[in-house]
């Protein structure tokens, strides 16, 4: 089905514009949820006396497939790529275990924050094969997320709503009509059980949120993105001009490939 038009209205626009990526797919993923495609510690981490220099007497581990060529590391974390989040602690903390699972609970108390914030400015994707997402475009179904936010309805970054609190077929036409669509247009409409399950299949889009933070990725600039979150990460931006490199190179199989 054609997307409707989108003459939506700004109050329930997301701040951080989709980013403009040639090779993304303009919907989306299978995954359900980001916690479960990281496998990580996600407590956050305020101890600032842990030492944290990065180990570089240790090279990477090679040899292992990459899944998302030329797209940094920092960016495949946020995709929810485990190898990517294991190629940084190697970089940065070596074979010593303890400084790994540091390292390990920093990185992921920042990929959690970034997760949150995604959910919160509902930057979503959204799950293929779904009949009311597929009648509009990716921007329009977030914005009608945004709107059934600002109503109560909240997405909770898994796989439902928040508190289990879904809405019925009024709420779903009113977050229509807030954004600009006549609901009158849509033929998919979800019954109960299938509004219950609207996001099943979905994914927060935290990686959607680092251009805000370009080109140089500063400190400064990631903890703005966080907002609030940022200060439980102390640890991570005493040491973030060391481990920012890491994070944004891509492997170095990935190079070797390119280089070839």
């Amino acid at each position: 089905m054609a997307p409707v038009t989108d003459t939506a209205r700004a109050g329930v626009t997301p701040r951080w514009p989709p980013e403009d990526d040639p090779d993304r797919t303009p919907v989306r993923f299978g995954t359900s949820s980001m916690a479960a495609g990281v496998a990580i510690a996600t407590r956050a981490e305020t101890d600032t006396g842990i030492r944290l220099e990065p180990d570089m007497s240790t090279p990477p581990s090679g040899g292992l497939p990459l899944a998302s060529p030329g797209r940094s590391r920092l960016e495949r974390i946020l995709r929810g790529e485990h190898l990517a989040m294991v190629e940084v602690v190697d970089t940065v903390a070596g074979q010593d275990s303890l400084r790994r699972r540091d390292w390990e609970v920093l990185l992921g108390g920042l990929v959690e924050g970034l997760a949150d914030m995604a959910v919160r400015e509902s930057i979503v994707d959204f799950p293929m094969g779904t009949a009311f997402w597929d009648t509009f475009t990716v921007e329009q179904c977030r914005q009608i997320v945004a709107a059934l936010a600002t109503m109560g309805f909240q997405y909770d970054g898994r796989a439902g709503w928040v508190e289990h609190h879904v809405p019925v077929y009024r709420d779903l036409s009113i977050a229509l009509a807030d954004i600009g669509v006549d609901p009158r247009r849509v033929r998919a409409w979800p019954n109960q059980a299938e509004i219950a399950a609207l996001f099943v299949g979905a994914r927060p889009a935290p990686e959607e949120l680092l251009a805000a933070a370009g080109p140089d990725y500063r400190a400064e600039a990631m903890q703005s993105l966080l907002g609030e979150r940022a200060i439980h990460l102390a640890g991570l931006w005493n040491a973030w001009e060391a481990v920012r490199p890491a994070l944004l190179a891509e492997s170095a199989a990935t190079s070797a490939a390119t280089a070839a």
